[in-house]
């Protein structure tokens, strides 16, 4: 009846160290942005945007579909700092597209904060840029690494416990 009780109590432990991880590990965002890429192109469907970062980390981009005319120094941000894509225009000094990301090495998850390249239609909408090169394993290795390492930490320490208590209820009964 005891070890059940253990591990019933371990197993509610490692199984809450475990969620608080996964918690943990996804709120780890990888930093690193399509400027990091170089020569890779990333496609978003709808709307249609084609961006390439060349091999200078200089960036191209198309736009098929917008219905207002932007200005012709236009450009595209991806801004690690703040999680943020953006297409600014210097001649304005207004930002036309605004939003917030998620990078990852094979593709980009944006949630429109503000339109008015699109006239409004994909404000509040959740966009997929998708990269059209494979990724590498290291850059996967880069993204999960973090979050695996995590878990194993934590499942090294619940193991620990377990191992220390089993021995301290052994010591305690002879």
């Amino acid at each position: 009846m005891a070890g059940r009780k253990l591990f019933g109590k371990a197993g509610l432990l490692l199984l809450t160290a475990l969620l608080l991880c996964g918690l943990l590990g996804g709120c780890y965002r990888h930093r690193k942005t399509p400027y990091d890429y170089p020569s890779s192109t990333w496609v978003c469907d709808s709307p249609k945007i084609t961006v390439r970062v060349d091999e200078k980390a200089d960036t191209m981009f198309e736009i098929s579909e917008a219905h207002a005319p932007y200005p012709e120094d236009m450009e595209i941000i991806f801004d690690t700092r703040r999680m943020q894509l953006l297409f600014h225009s210097n001649s304005d000094g207004g930002t036309w597209f605004e939003a917030d990301c998620w990078y990852l090495p094979y593709k980009i998850i944006a949630t429109v904060t503000q339109d008015e390249l699109f006239d409004g239609k994909y404000a509040g909408r959740q966009l997929v840029f998708r990269r059209t090169e494979k990724a590498s394993i290291d850059e996967y290795l880069e993204v999960f690494a973090v979050p695996a390492l995590l878990v194993l930490a934590v499942g090294l320490l619940v193991i620990g416990w377990i191992v220390r208590h089993k021995h301290k209820k052994a010591a305690d009964h002879t």
